[in-house]
Formats: C-alpha cells, sequence, structure tokens
C-alpha cells in the first residue's frame, strides 16, 4: 500500500511494517521459511501478508499504525534532508552490522550465528524486517533514480523505527538485504563508520545449484528470478533477446558478476567489511574472529557444506575468466576477494 505525502509523493508502507503492526507471531513466520528455505511454505507465507491487510478493520491497530508512520515520517525527513547525526539521533552509539552477499551464499546462516553471538533471539522479531525483504529490490537496485530514492528512504525509515522500538535492551542491530550490494553509498551516507557488512562469497556453481533446487527450477523451461534479466541489461548491456539466448547457468554467472562488482564499483564504505567464503573453515574463522573481537562466546554449530557433482560448464574458461575478473576488481578497490572451492 502507499501513503499520500503533502499530496505531492505517493510513498511505499512495506508489508514487513503491516505485519509488525498487526501483530503476526514471527516464530511462525520462520517457522514457515526455514532456516535453510528449500522447505519453504510459501502459500502460508503469503496468507501471513494478506492477513496482516486486516489492522485496517482493527480501530486500535488502526491507531498503533498512524502513530508507527508519523514516527516513520519523521526519520524519513531526517533522512532526505541530510541529516548526518541521524543514526547517533535515534540510536546513539549502537552498532549496525549488514549481512550481504548473493542468494545462497550462506547469509542466512551468517544472520543467525552472529545474533546468537550478540545475544539476540532473532526468532522473536518479524522475519520480513530482518530477513531480504526491506527496503524493496527494486529501490535498492535504483538508489540513483530520485523518485525511486524517496521510495528506498521511507520503507529505511520504517525499518529504522521498527529496529529503534525492539531493539533497545541490546546494543547493536543486525539485518540481512542482500540487495544492499547495489546501494553501500546509501548506507554509507547515512551509517558511516558506525556499520559493519558482513558480505558472504561463494562459487556460482554452488549457488546455482543450491537455487535451482530452492526454486524447483524446470531445466526443460528456462527461468529466472523476477529482476535478473533487468539488472543484467543495466550494468553489462545484455539485451533481451541475447539474455533469451542464455543457459540457466550463464545467467547466473551475469548475475553473480554483476552483484560481486557492485559491493565496489560504487565505493566501498568506511565501515568494517568482513568477507566469508562458504566453505567450513570460511564461516568457522569468521565466528572465531568476530567473537573475539565483541568480547562475546561462539559455541561452532558445525557448518558443512555437502559436497556436490557439478557439470563441466563450471569449470570452463568462462567461468574462471569471470571469477578472476571480479577478484581483480575487488583488490583495486583495497578488498580482498576469497578463494573459491567448488561447492
Amino acid at each position: 500500500m502507499n501513503i499520500n505525502l503533502q499530496t505531492k509523493y505517493n510513498l511505499p508502507v512495506h508489508h514487513a511494517t503491516l505485519a509488525y503492526i498487526y501483530g503476526i507471531d514471527p516464530e511462525l513466520q520462520w517457522e514457515s521459511r526455514g532456516l535453510s528455505a528449500h522447505s519453504m511454505e510459501r502459500q502460508k507465507i503469503e496468507n501471513l501478508k494478506k492477513e496482516s491487510m486486516k489492522l485496517f478493520e482493527i480501530p486500535e491497530k488502526k491507531k498503533e499504525f498512524d502513530q508507527f508512520i508519523n514516527e516513520s515520517i519523521k526519520i524519513f525527513m531526517d533522512i532526505t534532508s541530510g541529516n548526518e547525526n541521524v543514526v547517533k539521533k535515534y540510536f546513539g552509539d549502537k552498532k549496525f552490522y549488514f549481512v550481504i552477499g548473493a542468494m545462497r551464499s550462506g547469509g542466512t546462516y551468517a544472520l543467525t550465528e552472529t545474533c546468537k553471538i550478540m545475544n539476540i533471539d532473532y526468532k522473536k522479531r518479524n522475519l520480513h524486517m530482518q530477513h531480504d525483504s526491506i527496503p524493496t529490490y527494486n529501490y535498492i537496485f535504483e538508489w540513483n533514480n530520485p523518485k525511486a530514492w524517496l521510495s528506498l528512504a521511507f520503507e529505511f525509515a520504517q525499518y529504522l523505527n521498527w529496529a529503534r522500538r525492539e531493539y533497545q535492551e541490546h546494543d547493536c542491530i543486525i539485518q540481512k538485504r542482500i540487495a544492499y550490494a547495489h546501494s553501500l553509498p546509501f548506507l554509507q551516507k547515512i551509517f558511516r563508520d558506525q556499520a559493519e557488512y558482513i558480505i558472504t562469497v561463494r562459487h556460482p556453481a554452488g549457488i546455482a545449484e543450491s537455487f535451482k533446487k530452492m526454486e524447483n527450477i524446470d531445466m526443460s523451461n528456462i527461468s529466472e528470478p523476477g529482476g535478473w534479466k533487468a539488472i543484467v541489461k543495466e550494468r553489462m548491456g545484455v539485451t533481451f533477446e541475447e539474455w533469451n539466448h542464455l543457459t540457466y547457468e550463464q545467467r547466473v554467472l551475469k548475475f553473480w558478476e554483476v552483484f560481486y562488482n557492485d559491493i565496489v564499483d560504487f565505493g566501498v564504505p568506511e565501515g568494517k567489511i568482513h568477507v566469508i567464503d562458504f566453505s567450513t573453515k570460511g564461516f568457522e574463522t569468521f565466528f572465531e574472529n568476530f567473537s573475539e573481537e565483541k568480547g562475546k562466546y561462539h559455541e561452532s554449530s558445525n557448518f558443512k557444506p555437502k559436497q556436490k557433482e557439478f557439470i563441466e560448464y563450471w569449470k570452463t574458461d568462462e567461468v574462471n575468466t569471470t571469477i578472476e575478473k571480479v577478484r581483480i576488481n575487488w583488490e583495486y578497490h583495497g578488498l580482498k576477494f576469497p578463494e573459491l572451492k567448488l561447492l
């Protein structure tokens, strides 16, 4: 849904906000998704979204909604006015941690284990506020388009307002949103050194296989996630006709290249960046170093990805050259790109 602000802009109210105000049970949201998402109950998730719309039939909930939106508008005005102290104003010295990485690269695992280290019970907090939903992907991708930027800023204000309410007893806030890979300057302008970034990286072969399994992709009728085609066209100039002649694996590879290049191409933020390669050692090393750095305890949960068989395409020069180009780009911008294994 949208609201009209001063009759000039129609700004989006995200469904995560509606679910939060209506009071959808966070544990039920997480249960419907599942940690791996391979057994995600999509219809149940959609039904929960529809149920949250009933809040407008309940006067008390409508009043809560109006209050929340009014609070969010104040944060939105601070963001759009260029207030450099917006985070300090609403959160003091609390640190934000943003988990970023292409889909199926271990980001949910990074989120949940980081929450455990920082003593945050993620299952008691709204799934869609914490995990890959708000702000909307298209607004994030088009962050340098003025109209999209306003929608992005308003949805992000809703997220910040939720976080302000929900994390009063904690000294940090953690969110996973893979789309931030395309818009780190947006976060940099708001947070500066008050945010850290946890970036998970996986070989595109593993991403392709895992995504195919999760989405139950029919290889005889090639499909791809909504938006991939437009994203690759915008960044690489691949026409829709050219895209339609690419195999599923080639599409994954091109999206993977755009995704990890975007992390550095618009400028590396000043907040600390943690890079995790998708492997047992990669995750264990990060959690060990992170927990020690924060003075916290972490008990290993034995992350062990299964070794898979991959088609020969993933061993071709096309794939290796793409990975090498991304590695060189990262190193040019001062970031070390991990050595990737076929996992």
